[in-house]
């Protein structure tokens, strides 16, 4: 993988694993570890700032250029979102396998 590919990854790994969001039913719920693990990160992702300000949420496009990570700044300015966790997985399994990979990483394919 490019250097562009591998730091494009870190930011699907950010925005999913770290500040990611499933949707259920009418509900937009939590299951990156960094909201979860922050109550004043995950009330705002829920219900937003106490002076009115929300978070945006966009679906999750692997394929798309995703925004600057950055946690200085407070919470996260925008959340991606997936219908499902199998939604997740393919779009993410599609990702990785566009990554032109010079080499076999399966034991089994090399053999």
């Amino acid at each position: 993988a490019s250097k562009q590919e591998i730091w494009h990854l870190t930011k699907l790994y950010w925005y999913t694993v770290e500040f990611g969001t499933v949707q259920e039913g009418s509900k937009v719920k939590a299951f990156g570890a960094g909201l979860l693990s922050s109550f004043g990160e995950l009330k705002y992702m829920i219900s937003g700032t106490d002076n009115g300000l929300l978070p945006k949420f966009q679906q999750l496009n692997p394929f798309s250029t995703l925004p600057k990570m950055s946690y200085k700044d407070g919470f996260q300015k925008t959340y991606f979102i997936c219908s499902s966790f199998t939604d997740i997985l393919s779009k993410l399994q599609a990702y990785a396998k566009s990554i032109e990979q010079p080499y076999v990483t399966d034991y089994f394919k090399a053999q």
